[in-house]
């Protein structure tokens, strides 16, 4: 089982240096954001649905997942909990990654049931969750949840990436 939590909308430019001002059909060319190249690498590894509830804190990777609703489907779901069991068992039907995504501080809270449930029977799940920015961690922010600590017994590997991949400069 592995952890992914992504800080804030996830709206970092990945383009290129100096291709954020190029114009396409006379309008500003929009750039591919973080949660675009993330939504098209899990494609590339064959996931083909991610099973969550939408929140503030993923709106981005929502986003990513609209514009890429050809390769990868989104099944909303009532509780983040069926959002953990359903990517378990669609990991334990398929042979392949099941994949849940909830916002942060209790929607990250409530996949565990499903996240236990992937590491007792050793399937393997991706948990991707939101996150406050990185500024407020540890500022008791409204819903602030140490992830880190939470996901320490469940996951193989938990990671959170807060930094802009292409800082300028």
């Amino acid at each position: 089982m592995f952890a992914r939590r992504f800080r804030g909308q996830g709206l970092w430019d990945v383009r290129p240096m100096g291709a954020a001002h190029q114009r396409k059909r006379g309008r500003l060319a929009v750039g591919r954001i973080a949660s675009e190249a993330l939504i098209e690498r899990l494609a590339d590894w064959g996931v083909d649905t991610v099973f969550g509830l939408p929140g503030d804190g993923i709106n981005g990777i929502m986003e990513g997942l609209r514009g890429h609703q050809d390769r990868v489907r989104f099944v909303l779901v009532h509780h983040e909990e069926a959002a953990a069991f359903m990517a378990t068992t669609h990991a334990k039907a398929t042979g392949r990654v099941g994949v849940c995504l909830a916002t942060s501080g209790p929607g990250g809270i409530h996949l565990l049931n499903g996240l236990y449930d992937a590491k007792l029977d050793h399937m393997p799940v991706l948990a991707i969750t939101g996150m406050q920015e990185t500024s407020v961690l540890g500022t008791g922010y409204q819903q602030e949840v140490n992830l880190d600590k939470l996901y320490a017994d469940v996951a193989e590997y938990d990671q959170m990436s807060g930094e802009n991949p292409c800082p300028a400069g």
